[in-house]
């Protein structure tokens, strides 16, 4: 059952070691949850989050699926079993389970509300997150400098764009991506590392919900930004501009 291995992990030698079930049936938002690890050869593991139509089963059906949050249907047949589910794919060294777990379950606690917010109207409390983001950001004093830029709708609205995004979005480097991680340790719900992007590309990256268990907001980066062939670093590059924000100068980015 080995699946392709993002670029930048090193691939496994040989096939799977075999299937564990981290964690699961869980309960959320009308989904049955479930965390696997499948080890492989090598220094890395692949952790699957596994999402499905729980029913009556899980007070459900859900609102609706969670393909608009970066949630992906199984290609083929669903490994966990499922007639109706989803997922999401990490690529991380063993150790990495107990942040994997403490991601996982936020996750599932989250879910509703971040669904509420994708097919219910509810409002996402941008500012409150922003100032948090503020309050975490990774220091000037990084070296090398940690280099980071809202982007793509947050970048917009920053910009005077009537409609508010549904979620922040972050660029930055690899050692962004990480730094990133551990300032908002707390919030996390994907853990920093390979994993397939929501616009199905092979990236280093994470995702957080900044906020309560009952509101938040979703925020996500990656380092789709510097480093990438053709797309220049998002401070100082093409495309990049400083905007104000409650007194605040922040770097945005519009183009890709």
């Amino acid at each position: 059952m080995t699946r392709p291995v993002p670029d930048g992990t090193p691939p496994p030698t040989s096939g799977s070691l075999g299937l564990e079930m981290v964690s699961g049936p869980d309960l959320g938002a009308g989904f049955l949850f479930q965390l696997t690890l499948e080890r492989l050869p090598g220094p890395v593991a692949h952790y699957l989050f596994h999402a499905q139509d729980g029913g009556a089963d899980a007070s459900g059906p859900p609102m609706g699926t969670p393909e608009p949050l970066g949630w992906r249907r199984p290609a083929g047949m669903c490994p966990i079993g499922g007639r109706v589910c989803w997922h999401r794919d990490f690529w991380l060294p063993d150790a990495a389970l107990g942040p994997v777990r403490a991601s996982y379950n936020r996750t599932r606690f989250v879910m509703e509300e971040s669904l509420k917010q994708v097919y219910r109207g509810r409002p996402v409390p941008l500012e409150p997150a922003l100032e948090e983001l503020l309050r975490k950001a990774p220091g000037s004093g990084s070296s090398p400098p940690i280099e980071w830029s809202l982007a793509g709708a947050t970048a917009l609205w920053l910009q005077g764009a009537p409609n508010p995004p549904k979620s922040i979005e972050i660029e930055t480097t690899e050692a962004g991506v990480r730094a990133w991680a551990e300032r908002l340790e707390e919030y996390l719900i994907e853990p920093p590392g390979p994993t397939t992007w929501h616009d199905g590309a092979r990236r280093f990256g994470a995702r957080a919900f900044v906020g309560t268990l009952r509101e938040g907001a979703r925020v996500e980066w990656s380092d789709g930004g510097a480093g990438h062939p053709g797309n220049p670093g998002p401070i100082g590059g093409e495309g990049a501009r400083w905007v104000d924000w409650k007194g605040h100068p922040l770097s945005v980015r519009t183009r890709r």
